[in-house]
């Protein structure tokens, strides 16, 4: 029997779920964000387990829903290049290329002494330290969307800070992964990197924008839409395929190209609605529907417990005194460390990796699971909280601003 029944079925049930508990919690002056996260833990294994459900019980379902959440988090990444000027971000340059260099050597640093303390050995520490160190901004980025405060200097700089994070981590994941690969290996793989950013980069500030000025002439429907995901897609397959850096990296790099042209308000109007009409929201659900709590083995608990508060105590501490020392006030670099405490898919993505190449043992898993489900389910509130006292208008982002 073909599975499309039940998928659309799914479908209809997550977004319909994630709009209704989006309204809910935005009616209580709350993050849509934090919803959505609810609906997707109470649909997952550790409340419903509705993909083992009779009605959904199919292998290609829960493939299907994460590879739609996964273009969600381009979709995001995209809006959030397209809010971001380069100008902006130019001069935010040192507080989040510092903030972002010590959040990662700190937070890695830390998770190491802590795991060596539990009786990891110090391979299996180091590991440890770059699965916890990973943020995930589009979480923060969403919320600083909803309270209009993503332009403000601490925003920009958190954006930044999250580009050098991810870039930071994945080299780092890939020198772990090529010790068997020797100098030669490790020197290949970050060479890939810097390749990609630089062609690829200079690609999306200077190529896009001429490109797009010719498409818009072309007498075909929904033509800069259409040319707008086509770029971002490829992007993103190419900064993932090619450059080793992951495709939210390429996905950003697009909406700061695209942010140049005078159609940048017209292209994330439509990319807006696209994206969170079912991407996005997808996203967030998925964070809950894939993480189940309940098969935490019970010896592990202190440790993981242990590991979540190292990992939101150093990233903060680190990231605020990083941005502070590259300029920014520091009540600003306060926010700035806030908004990185979410960890989110380069994690997932990582201990997936380190457990099929043995580094660490599928327990650790579900406490990386719990770990970005705790940091992304309060990351919402502490952001709220620390922008309470400001007056920050809501940016016009388009017809619905609910996630």
């Amino acid at each position: 029997m073909s599975s499309l029944p039940q998928l659309l079925l799914l479908l209809a049930l997550a977004v319909l779920l994630a709009k209704v508990a989006g309204w809910i919690f935005t009616r209580c002056g709350q993050s849509a964000v934090l919803g959505e996260l609810l609906v997707g833990l109470i649909l997952g294994p550790t409340v419903l387990n509705v993909l083992n459900m009779p009605a959904f019980a199919s292998p290609d379902i829960g493939v299907t829903i994460s590879h739609l959440a996964e273009i969600g988090v381009i979709l995001l990444m995209l809006i959030a290049g397209l809010q971001v000027d380069l100008q902006d971000l130019r001069r935010s340059g040192w507080s989040a290329l510092i903030g972002g260099i010590c959040g990662v050597v700190v937070t890695i640093g830390a998770a190491w002494g802590l795991a060596r303390l539990f009786g990891y050995n110090a391979g299996s520490a180091f590991a440890i330290g770059v699965l916890v160190t990973a943020t995930s901004v589009s979480i923060s980025a969403q919320t600083l969307l909803e309270i209009g405060a993503l332009r403000r200097p601490e925003g920009i700089a958190m954006l930044g800070a999250g580009v050098v994070d991810d870039i930071l981590v994945i080299v780092l994941l890939s020198v772990l992964l090529g010790f068997s690969g020797g100098v030669g290996g490790i020197l290949l793989i970050v060479g890939r990197m810097v390749l990609f950013l630089v062609v690829g980069g200079a690609f999306c500030l200077w190529g896009l924008p001429w490109l797009m000025r010719r498409v818009e002439r072309w007498p075909v429907s929904a033509a800069i839409p259409s040319a707008v995901l086509i770029a971002t897609f490829f992007i993103a397959w190419a900064a993932d395929a090619l450059g080793g850096i992951g495709g939210i990296t390429g996905a950003f790099l697009v909406g700061l190209g695209l942010r140049r042209t005078s159609l940048h308000h017209t292209i994330t109007g439509a990319i807006h609605t696209i994206g969170y009409a079912l991407f996005v929201p997808l996203f967030f659900i998925s964070v809950g529907l894939h993480a189940n709590v309940r098969s935490l083995d019970p010896a592990r608990i202190l440790f993981g417990l242990a590991l979540i508060g190292v990992a939101i105590v150093s990233k903060v501490a680190a990231n605020t005194l990083g941005a502070w020392a590259g300029g920014l006030p520091m009540r600003s670099a306060l926010r700035m460390g806030l908004g990185m405490i979410p960890r989110g898919e380069v994690s997932l993505i990582a201990a997936t990796v380190e457990v099929a190449e043995g580094w660490i043992g599928p327990g650790l898993y579900a406490i990386i699971m719990v770990l970005v489900l705790t940091t992304t389910l309060i990351t919402p509130l502490v952001l709220r909280v620390a922008f309470r006292r400001d007056r920050v208008a809501r940016e016009p982002l388009g017809p619905d601003r609910m996630a």
